[in-house]
């Protein structure tokens, strides 16, 4: 278990969550630009509540590992499959390979690349 900080609030989840909510603001503040992600999390009495978090490039989050603490998070499947389809729809695609040959003299254009 995590406890992520995120605008003066805490709140405690998973650590397969923790990790998927950094990556995806690393990715966000890299693309410019933002979302909102509802995430399961734990009480202190151990109830579980959502947390809705907007991630963008200005997002600071930290997650902290938290010591002698497991809880059980019902939709925690769902929530770690969400967030890597999040996650991979803005990763880059892989490399773009020219078929054919190019002339040499031809001027290639950036903006169509």
């Amino acid at each position: 278990m995590r406890k992520i900080s995120y605008a003066d609030e805490h709140f405690v989840t998973s650590d397969a969550i923790a990790e998927r909510v950094l990556q995806y603001a690393k990715l966000m503040g890299r693309q410019a630009t933002d979302d909102v992600v509802s995430l399961p999390a734990v009480d202190e009495d151990g109830s579980i509540f959502r947390v809705e978090v907007l991630i963008g490039p200005a997002s600071q989050i930290t997650a902290v590992e938290m010591r002698h603490r497991e809880a059980d998070l019902p939709d925690e499947a769902e929530v770690v499959a969400d967030l890597d389809a999040r996650i991979a729809a803005l990763r880059p695609a892989g490399p773009v390979v020219a078929e054919g040959s190019v002339d040499p003299g031809t001027s290639l254009d950036p903006d169509y690349l």
